[in-house]
């Protein structure tokens, strides 16, 4: 078996079998023409067939305060031919040297069923609330009508970027957008383009957010994707979806759990608010990511295992007080864990209290708990981007 780029002349045959892969119903045909990705094509062939696909994107986020590269992973897909003999498996495993090889020591992806790629070693990195209300339920919220209100091209994503940068530095994971990304994933789409309006207060853009409407039985106005600068900048978008109340029957966001809306309402409970597993996270190489922190002081012995990279299947040692070091070592474990339970304490998505009672995370020693407190503290991990 080979793994490697797919070339364009095969472009087709990517795209059916991601269609059947996660939209059987539409049927073979495709014809629509697709619209430009900036993820690469990668497949694994076996004497020229193409056994299975998936899409790389080379992602720029936020980890742990620093801007970090992330491979990013989606359109994992199999023909029903060749499914259940561990070909996914190896694309999966071939996908994560290859990153390794690219020096990117951490992956991203959303998942279509998160139990299959934890079997992998990807662990849940953040929750996200699906808010629906009225127009008219939301109207308390709005702020003063104040500022303007503009429909936005692509050609001014920049401006954008600055609030889109700024909201970001809210939590951790968010991406830095290439002008290619605003383009092809915020003012297009899959199906339907988005409208995108910005906000504007004395001249100085202050909040934007793109949303697309569908009519289902009822009219749904589906916010896509929204930033702001302030709590200000939030009731004013909150303004703008309220006006709305006489085409609109539904307002659909996806935002943060800890996102406000309830305590903004006068009318908390005509707010249908519900919770969901968001995106997973995956350390590529764990020498390398535990090498990147600083926080460390003396030592500490760590065994990992992990189903996809015999790299990370060792026992390191971690030495600090300055520079810290990662390598394999013979000596006994402090700490043992799975890969999974190890990215997600890596990314601060739970405390190591947390892990320790539903991961598999076990300390040995108690000296080493307080250290692991200090290494992995919690941070708030918040996923926009769907890829």
């Amino acid at each position: 078996m080979e793994y490697r780029l797919i070339p364009d002349d095969r472009n087709e045959e990517f795209r059916r079998l991601v269609s059947y892969a996660f939209s059987p119903e539409s049927g073979p045909g495709l014809d629509d023409e697709e619209k430009p990705h900036p993820g690469e094509r990668y497949g694994l062939f076996e004497d020229g067939t193409l056994l299975c696909v998936c899409r790389h994107y080379d992602l720029t986020a936020r980890v742990r305060g620093e801007e970090r590269r992330v491979a990013g992973l989606s359109a994992v897909a199999s023909p029903p031919e060749h499914r259940r003999r561990g070909y996914v498996a190896e694309l999966l495993r071939e996908s994560l040297a290859d990153y390794r090889d690219r020096g990117i020591d951490f992956s991203l992806l959303w998942p279509f069923d998160h139990a299959f790629y934890r079997r992998y070693g990807w662990g849940t990195v953040n929750d996200y609330a699906r808010y629906e209300a009225t127009p008219e339920t939301l109207a308390p919220a709005a702020g003063p009508d104040r500022g303007r209100f503009r429909r936005v091209k692509a050609d001014e994503w920049a401006s954008l970027d600055a609030i889109h940068r700024a909201h970001g530095n809210r939590a951790d994971l968010s991406l830095r957008r290439s002008e290619a990304w605003w383009r092809r994933r915020v003012f297009e789409r899959w199906s339907d383009d988005p409208y995108v309006y910005r906000w504007d207060d004395e001249g100085e853009p202050r909040a934007y957010l793109a949303y697309t409407v569908d009519d289902d039985g009822e009219t749904t106005l589906r916010v896509t994707d929204m930033a702001y600068a302030d709590h200000a900048a939030l009731r004013q978008l909150l303004r703008f979806l309220s006006v709305h109340r006489s085409q609109i029957d539904r307002i659909a966001v996806r935002a943060p759990p800890d996102w406000p809306l309830f305590e903004m309402v006068d009318e908390p409970e005509e707010v249908e608010c519900s919770l969901h597993a968001g995106p997973m996270f995956r350390l590529v190489d764990v020498a390398q990511a535990l090498e990147r922190l600083d926080e460390l002081e003396g030592t500490l012995t760590i065994s990992v295992s992990d189903p996809l990279a015999p790299w990370n299947g060792e026992t390191f040692s971690l030495s600090g007080g300055g520079r810290t070091t990662c390598e394999p070592t013979e000596e006994r474990a402090m700490v043992e864990t799975s890969i999974e339970t190890l990215s997600q304490l890596y990314a601060g998505y739970r405390p190591l209290e947390t892990l320790e009672r539903v991961g598999d995370l076990r300390s040995h020693e108690e000296d080493a708990r307080p250290t692991l407190e200090a290494l992995f503290p919690a941070r708030r991990t918040y996923l926009v981007e769907h890829f």
